[in-house]
């Protein structure tokens, strides 16, 4: 059997607070990322968004069946955001979407 030493899990970023919302905390204790537990009459699910300190500054990430898969994309935004070319870094960057094609005139 493989053994699975030191592995990591972005919901062990996640911190309840209050109950039914999450904040991803990176390493440095800063927030990157809000999840919250939604419900629509039986329907449960979680409302992944990136972090900024008033709700109109915050995108949607999804939304999600499980608390894991919601943590899973909050971090993967926040990884996106040291990828340029990435969505979520072209976002946070203000890079456009699409580069110009080099024009072929001489």
């Amino acid at each position: 059997m493989e053994r699975r030493e030191n592995r990591w899990f972005p919901i062990l970023a996640a911190v309840e607070n209050p109950t039914g919302t999450w904040k991803m905390i990176d390493t440095l204790g800063s927030c990157y990322g809000l999840i919250r537990i939604m419900r629509r009459g039986d329907e449960v699910y979680y409302k992944a968004q990136t972090w900024a300190e008033h709700e109109n500054g915050r995108r949607v990430l999804g939304h999600f069946r499980t608390l894991q898969q919601a943590c899973n994309a909050t971090h993967q935004a926040l990884l996106a955001r040291g990828v340029p070319g990435a969505p979520e870094y072209q976002y946070l960057h203000g890079e456009p979407t699409q580069k110009k094609a080099p024009s072929s005139n001489p």
